[in-house]
């Protein structure tokens, strides 16, 4: 039985390690600081950026890249957040640890008008 539990607490941490932490913050966004949704990846930033631009591609959609290094989509929909068209700012940042890699990802959403669902819009955001 002891045996049993132990297993399954190392089947607990392990799932909670491959999974992002996300939480709200801010980013610094030219010179102002904006609230933005924070999600940290045990991987580097190369992989998460691959993943990202491959989730896009998926959903045929094109973003550019900002002078302060955000991947910007302007006037899109995605169904997993909202129904509504908003701008997404995505911007990646890597620790440059080749040993215990990180990658923070930062994701401020705008939008005008009535937004489908804004209540859960930090919820779905995360889980996106």
């Amino acid at each position: 039985m002891l045996k049993q539990l132990a297993i399954l607490a190392g089947l607990g941490m392990w799932a909670t390690n491959i999974s992002a932490q996300a939480f709200e913050g801010k980013v610094k966004n030219g010179k102002t600081e904006e609230p933005a949704l924070v999600m940290v990846y045990d991987y580097p930033e190369a992989i998460v950026e691959n993943a990202l631009l491959a989730k896009f591609a998926d959903k045929q959609l094109t973003g550019t890249l900002t002078k302060e290094s955000f991947r910007f989509y302007p006037n899109v929909v995605i169904d997993e957040v909202s129904k509504s068209k908003l701008d997404y700012y995505f911007k990646l940042e890597g620790n440059g640890k080749k040993t215990d890699p990180k990658t923070t990802l930062y994701l401020v959403m705008h939008g005008s008008g009535d937004i489908e669902g804004a209540s859960e819009l930090s919820g779905r955001g995360k889980s996106f």
